[in-house]
């Protein structure tokens, strides 16, 4: 699967993404019925809550404030009536980083590359971004305060409101 190497002298480390793409190539399958679509989203949202778990232990003062920026510049788009899509991706990915665990971030970038279409829909419904903000707040405080319990509590809630 060529997903892991070893370097003597120095350990096994896992490949960059670039460096394979058996995720990929496995989604690129899995996509051609609603079921597979459905299963995308659940594998999707159990990465996603289990590397918030993580980042809960792990996550550093400058993702913390990374994740604050992020949150002002959507709210600021949005305001402006733009869709701050690319915020809400990085606002995420933000929080699988702070895992500090480079396959559930190569994983989880996988996962969103092929929902992507799903995820802009999602935001587009009427009322949706008002509460994605919200929840994006919520879960801020929760990570900021490194509050496990109250930080997966409000993600599942943004996930579940999420409707991919």
């Amino acid at each position: 699967m060529d997903l892991i190497e070893t370097r003597r002298g120095e350990g096994t480390f896992i490949k960059p993404f670039g460096s394979y793409r058996l995720v990929e190539i496995l989604l690129s399958f899995l996509l051609k019925d609603e079921n597979a679509r459905k299963d995308l989203t659940e594998t999707r949202r159990i990465v996603e809550l289990e590397a918030l778990k993580l980042a809960c232990e792990r996550i550093t003062d400058d993702s913390v404030q990374k994740l604050n920026e992020l949150l002002t510049k959507a709210k600021d788009e949005w305001s402006h009536g733009d869709l701050p899509v690319e915020e809400d991706y990085l606002f995420h990915k933000t929080i699988v980083e702070a895992s500090h665990n480079r396959l559930l971030l190569n994983l989880w970038v996988s996962l969103v590359e092929y929902n992507k279409v799903a995820i802009e829909r999602s935001l587009k419904r009427e009322g949706r971004m008002n509460l994605a903000l919200s929840e994006h707040e919520e879960i801020y405080e929760a990570l900021k305060k490194r509050n496990q319990k109250a930080a997966t509590a409000a993600m599942r809630r943004h996930l579940e409101n999420s409707r991919f």
